[in-house]
C-alpha cells in the first residue's frame, strides 16, 4: 500500500498547507511546501477551508469538504484531511478499530488512541482526489544529501575501509579462542615471547586501526560542522524578511543546531551499522560451522530480542514525541514570562502565570512518569533476555560437550560471535528512529539550503549613472497571500536623487509595507521598482547602496560603537572613529552618553534594556548616519523621543545629501520635506508640498491638525 510522505509545517501557519503538500505528493503531484508558499502566500490565520479547495482546485483535483461526527470512522476513506482543535489540520493516513495514524505538520507521524482523536477531531473533514493521474518525472534529489556525500565523499570511504579492517580484526579474537583451547597443546610449544610479540602486534595493529579510525572522525566531524553550519547561516541571512516573519527564533536556532545531530548519525551510527550489516553472514557461517543446534537458539532468541525492542522504540516514541511537545509548551510559557516580567509584575499576574506553567508542567512530569513506567515494566525485558544467553549456552554448551557434539574451544568462540552478532543487530533496531529522524532533519535544513529567490536584477534597465530618478515605482500591488485583500494597490510614483520624502497617513494606509518594499525587503505581487535603473530585490547588488531603519530596530548586546558601525572588528581606523563621532552628533547619541565614563564603549544589555526607548532609537538613527549609502528610508524613527530632539534630528537628516524616505508619525516634524506621500487603505490619496496638501487634501488636513492638537503644538 502506498505510503504517505510527511511534511513539516514551517510556521505555524502552514499547517493547512503542508496538509495539501502530502496529498500531492501521494497523488503524483510532486511539489514541495515552498513551492506551495511562494505561490500562494500564508494568510495571517492560516488556510481557510475555501482556500484549501481553492488549491486542490487548480491541481486537478476533486474535492468535498463535510462534516463528520466520526461514528462510521471504519468506513471513511483515507488519506483525508481532518480539520483539529478547531485551529489545526493533519492528515488521516489509517484507520483501525482502536487507533488512527495522523500526519499532523506541527509534530511528527504518529499513531492515536481512537478516544484522544475524536476528543481532537473539529466534525469536518477534506477528501481530495485527482481526476487523472498524470506521471510526472522525478525531481532532481535536494541539496543536501548531494552536499554530504559529494563533500564528504573521502571520510565516508575512509570510514568504511577502517570500519571494515576494525570488524576484520575483531573477528579474529574468537577464531583465535577456539583454536587455543581447542589445540592447548600444540600451543603450550609456542615460546611465550612469540605470543607475546603475536599479541602485541596484533594489539597494537588495532590501535592504529582505531586511532586512525578517531582521527577520520573528528576531522569529518570539523569540516562537516563548518560547512554545513556556515552554508545555512550564510543562506538564511540571504532568506527574504518574509521568511522570519512568523518563524519563531528557537524553531530557526534549532534548525541551526541539527547539523550536530546529522553529523552524529551519520558517523556514529550509519557506517558503524553498515558495516557490522556486511559482517553478519561471516558471523552466522561461524556459528552454523561451530553449531547447529546452539545458533538456532541463538536466532530465535535475538529474533525475540529485537521484535521486542522495535515495540518498545515505538511505544517509547510516541512518549517521547508528547514529552518534547509538552517541553516545548513549558519553555515557551517560562520564556514569554521571563521577558515579559515587567508586564506580569504591573499586571499583579504572577499567579496566573504560575498556575498556567505549572498545569504545563504537571502534564509533562506526568507523560515522563508513564514513559518511564513503561520502560520499567516492558524495557527492561530485552536486557533480561540479553543477561541469561550466555548461562544458557553455557549450559546447553557442555551437555554438547559430555555428547563429543561440542568442543570447549567453539562453545567460547560461539558464545564471542554471539555477542558480536547481537550488535549490529540492536544497534540497526535502536538507529531506525534516528535513520527516520535524518530524514526529518534533512526536510527542516533543505527548506533554507535548497531557496533560489526568483528575479531578474542583473538585466539593466537604464544608464544608472546618468538616472535622473533614484526611485522609480510603477503600479505596484502587494498581499502576503492570494487569499487576502492587497495590502498595497497601484503605487506608482518617482523620486529624484536627494529628495527627503515623507509618508504619512492612517494606521494600517501601508506605510511601513511600502517602505519595506523600497529597501528591497519585500517583493511586491505586481508592478515593478527600480531603484537606480536597476529592479530591486531582496538580493540584488543595488540593495546595498540603502539603509533601512524599523520601527522596532534590535539593539545587540554589544559596545555602543559596535551596535552604531554594526562592525565587530576589534580596533576602529582614525576615519571610523570620526564617523561614528559625527553620527553620534546627529543622532542626539553624544547626549545621552555625557557623564558615562566608558562613552562609546559603553556594554549595551540584551535588547537594549538599559537605554529607554527615545535612547534606542538614537542609536538606530546613529547608525544610518553612519552608514556609507546613497539612500536612507526610516520607519516612525523618532516616535519615542523628546520634541526638541526630534526636531534637530530632522534638520540634521535635511541637511543629508542622500535621499531620504520616512514615515513619519507627526507632521510636523516633515513640513520641509520636498514631497510628501499621503496614503489610506493602500492607495495614494495625493502627492505634493505641505502647503499644497494643506489646501487641497482633506484627510491630510484632519492628520495635520489633530496631530498638533494631541502634540500640543500651536
Amino acid at each position: 500500500m502506498k505510503r504517505l510522505k510527511y511534511v513539516a509545517q514551517g510556521e505555524h501557519s502552514e499547517c493547512a498547507l503542508a496538509c495539501i503538500t502530502m496529498l500531492l505528493n501521494y497523488y503524483g503531484n510532486q511539489s514541495t511546501l515552498v513551492e506551495l508558499r511562494e505561490k500562494y502566500g500564508v494568510p495571517k490565520g492560516g488556510l481557510t477551508i475555501k482556500n484549501i479547495r481553492t488549491v486542490f482546485d487548480e491541481y486537478g483535483f476533486d474535492v468535498s469538504a463535510f462534516k463528520s461526527s466520526f461514528s462510521n470512522y471504519l468506513d471513511l476513506p483515507t488519506p483525508v484531511i481532518s480539520y483539529w482543535n478547531n485551529q489545526h489540520f493533519v492528515v488521516i493516513e489509517k484507520i483501525k478499530k482502536k487507533k488512527i495514524l495522523i500526519l499532523d505538520p506541527a509534530s511528527n507521524k504518529r499513531w492515536i488512541d481512537i478516544s484522544e482523536f475524536k476528543k481532537n477531531f473539529s466534525n469536518i473533514l477534506i477528501y481530495a482526489h485527482k481526476k487523472k493521474t498524470k506521471k510526472e518525472g522525478k525531481r532532481k534529489q535536494f541539496f543536501l544529501k548531494s552536499f554530504i556525500f559529494t563533500k564528504f565523499k573521502r571520510y565516508f570511504f575512509s570510514l568504511i575501509i577502517l570500519s571494515f579492517v576494525s570488524q576484520l580484526l575483531l573477528l579474529l579474537i574468537p577464531i583465535a579462542t577456539k583454536y587455543s583451547i581447542d589445540n592447548i597443546r600444540s600451543f603450550q610449544e609456542i615460546p611465550t615471547y612469540i605470543l607475546l610479540l603475536i599479541l602485541t602486534s596484533f594489539f597494537s595493529v588495532l590501535y592504529l586501526v582505531q586511532y586512525l579510525k578517531s582521527s577520520v572522525v573528528a576531522e569529518f566531524q570539523y569540516e562537516f560542522d563548518f560547512k554545513l553550519m556556515f552554508s545555512y547561516i550564510d543562506k538564511l541571512f540571504s532568506m527574504p524578511l518574509m521568511y522570519f516573519s512568523n518563524r519563531s527564533t528557537g524553531e530557526l536556532v534549532f534548525r541551526a543546531n541539527l547539523n550536530i545531530y546529522i553529523r552524529q548519525i551519520l558517523s556514529q551510527k550509519v557506517i558503524t551499522t553498515l558495516i557490522d550489516s556486511l559482517f553478519l553472514g561471516i558471523y552466522l557461517f561461524l556459528m552454523v560451522n561451530y553449531s547447529i543446534l546452539l545458533t538456532i537458539i541463538a536466532l530465535v532468541l535475538i529474533s525475540l530480542i529485537a521484535f521486542l525492542s522495535i515495540i518498545n522504540s515505538h511505544t517509547i516514541k510516541r512518549f517521547v514525541d508528547k514529552e518534547i511537545m509538552e517541553q516545548g509548551n513549558v519553555q515557551r510559557i517560562i520564556t514569554e514570562a521571563i521577558e515579559g516580567i515587567e508586564t506580569i509584575k504591573s499586571a499583579n499576574a504572577e499567579k496566573s502565570f504560575l498556575l498556567n506553567w505549572k498545569n504545563m508542567f504537571t502534564s509533562q512530569l506526568l507523560i515522563t512518569k508513564n514513559k518511564n513506567r513503561y520502560i520499567a515494566i516492558f524495557g527492561i525485558l530485552p536486557e533480561i533476555i540479553q543477561s541469561v544467553m550466555p548461562a544458557l549456552f553455557l549450559i546447553i554448551g557442555i551437555k554438547l560437550i559430555i555428547n563429543n557434539s561440542l568442543s570447549l574451544g567453539s562453545l567460547i568462540g560461539f558464545v564471542s560471535i554471539v555477542t558480536m552478532v547481537m550488535k549490529p543487530i540492536l544497534s540497526l533496531v535502536s538507529s531506525y528512529n534516528d535513520f527516520l529522524l535524518l530524514n526529518v532533519y534533512f526536510q527542516k535544513l533543505s527548506e533554507v539550503l535548497t531557496y533560489e529567490e526568483k528575479n531578474n536584477f542583473n538585466n539593466k534597465i537604464g544608464n544608472v549613472g546618468k538616472e535622473e530618478f533614484i526611485y522609480r515605482v510603477n503600479n505596484v500591488y502587494y498581499t502576503i497571500s492570494v487569499f487576502e485583500k492587497n495590502i498595497l494597490n497601484g503605487i506608482s510614483f518617482d523620486i529624484r536623487k536627494g529628495d527627503k520624502v515623507a509618508i504619512v497617513g492612517r494606521s494600517g494606509s501601508g506605510k511601513s509595507t511600502l517602505l519595506k518594499l523600497l529597501a528591497g525587503l519585500l517583493q511586491p505581487s505586481n508592478g515593478e521598482i527600480l531603484y537606480e535603473g536597476y529592479p530591486l530585490s531582496n538580493n540584488s547588488n543595488n540593495r546595498r547602496n540603502i539603509f533601512y531603519v524599523n520601527q522596532n530596530t534590535h539593539i545587540f548586546n554589544e559596545t555602543i560603537e559596535k551596535n552604531i558601525s554594526l562592525e565587530f572588528k576589534p580596533n576602529s581606523s582614525i576615519n571610523e572613529k570620526k564617523r561614528l563621532k559625527e553620527s553620534m552628533n546627529k543622532s542626539k547619541m553624544d547626549e545621552v552618553l555625557l557623564g558615562i565614563p566608558q562613552y562609546e564603549k559603553t556594554i549595551v544589555s540584551e535588547n537594549g534594556s538599559n537605554f529607554s526607548g527615545g535612547q534606542r532609537q538614537k542609536i538606530a538613527l546613529a547608525r544610518a548616519f553612519y552608514s556609507n549609502v546613497n539612500t536612507l528610508l526610516l520607519d516612525e524613527p523618532t516616535s519615542a523621543m523628546d520634541n526638541i530632539s526630534e526636531f534637530e534630528v530632522f534638520s540634521n537628516l535635511l541637511d543629508e545629501k542622500r535621499t531620504v524616505i520616512t514615515v513619519a508619525h507627526r507632521i510636523s516634524t516633515v513640513k520641509n520635506f520636498d514631497k510628501i506621500i499621503l496614503m489610506d487603505n493602500g492607495e495614494i490619496v495625493c502627492i505634493g508640498k505641505h502647503e499644497d496638501l494643506i489646501e487641497n487634501s482633506e484627510l491630510y488636513r484632519s492628520l495635520y491638525y489633530k496631530k498638533q492638537q494631541i502634540g500640543g503644538i500651536k
